[in-house]
């Protein structure tokens, strides 16, 4: 998987302590994200996705682990499998998601896998191409039918939108879905902001929704 960035562990992504995973790679690249610095597909680190399974098993205190981006689904392949074997070890961990595909898209398999030839191992620095192949548009079905994402948030950003009144969306005309009972929506909290700062002070992650807090 090419990915953006990790944190060990989030209060503001999801209910509970949770572990977060920004993919790198965005194609749909809404006006204003919070988040351009992910939607290259020539940045990022490349992680297998036994690395990332480790990493994540290796973990203790985490409710679960929260995939943002970037795009997840553009690399729904190696996110279903990651999700298979940690639950095949951790059953009790739980997974979500933000997506910028809507529901309608979801479900009609109307989402974009991207992939990377031409460069040693599939690193970045080859071609990045779109796989349009009819068994891809599955793999959320898969991922439904397996109740690996317990929540998701789905549907572009748009700015015009934006709100700080409900949890999890950024903008009005975003859904947070339930796909599993494990979680209500009273689960989930207000926004938030988290600001971690490595060591050494050199270097800032800020995660939660920075819309209308100073910073």
């Amino acid at each position: 998987m090419l990915i953006h960035n990790r944190m060990e562990v989030s209060r503001v992504n999801g209910p509970g302590a949770r572990a977060v995973i920004w993919v790198q790679g965005c194609l749909l690249a809404c006006k204003n994200c919070w988040n351009p610095g992910t939607h290259s597909f020539v940045d990022g680190l490349e992680m297998t996705v036994d690395n990332l399974v480790g990493w994540i098993l290796d973990l203790n205190g985490i409710e679960g682990v929260t995939f943002s981006g970037g795009e997840p689904m553009h690399q729904v392949v190696e996110l279903f499998w990651l999700m298979v074997r940690v639950k095949r070890v951790r059953p009790s961990l739980s997974f979500g998601m933000f997506t910028g595909y809507t529901e309608a898209e979801l479900e009609a398999g109307r989402y974009k896998y991207v992939y990377a030839s031409g460069g040693p191992g599939g690193m970045p620095g080859g071609t990045w191409s779109h796989k349009d192949l009819a068994s891809l548009d599955s793999y959320w079905h898969y991922i439904k039918e397996r109740r690996l994402l317990d929540f998701v948030v789905a549907g572009r950003f748009v700015e015009a939108m934006t709100t700080t009144a409900l949890p999890m969306v950024s903008s009005a005309n975003q859904k947070l879905l339930l796909l599993t009972d494990r979680y209500r929506e009273s689960d989930f909290k207000q926004q938030g902001v988290e600001i971690k700062i490595a060591p050494g002070g050199k270097r800032a992650t800020i995660t939660g929704f920075p819309v209308g807090v100073n910073l």
